[in-house]
């Protein structure tokens, strides 16, 4: 899974903490404020369905995605987000 903003460019085999640096994480659930995103992504269960979704939330809304295991779940998962 690939994380990009500009302030960031992170690659989920090895998703770090911005916090502490550690990158033994489970990622569980995703989540925006005021900002623009574009998901493209591949279930493990179903290679052959390819994911495509985008969205923007502002107003200090936060949107949140379902939660799951996301290194189980997906066999290629890339986000861009660009704070707005």
């Amino acid at each position: 899974m690939k994380l990009k903003s500009k302030d960031f460019d992170i690659v989920v085999n090895g998703v770090r903490c911005p916090c502490c640096m550690t990158d033994d994480l489970e990622i569980w659930n995703l989540g925006f404020v005021n900002a623009k995103w574009i998901i493209w992504g591949v279930l493990k269960k179903n290679p052959l369905t390819k994911i495509v979704t985008d969205g923007q939330t502002y107003d200090s809304k936060l949107h949140t995605f379902k939660e799951m295991n996301y290194k189980t779940a997906w066999k290629i998962l890339e986000i861009e987000v660009e704070q707005i």
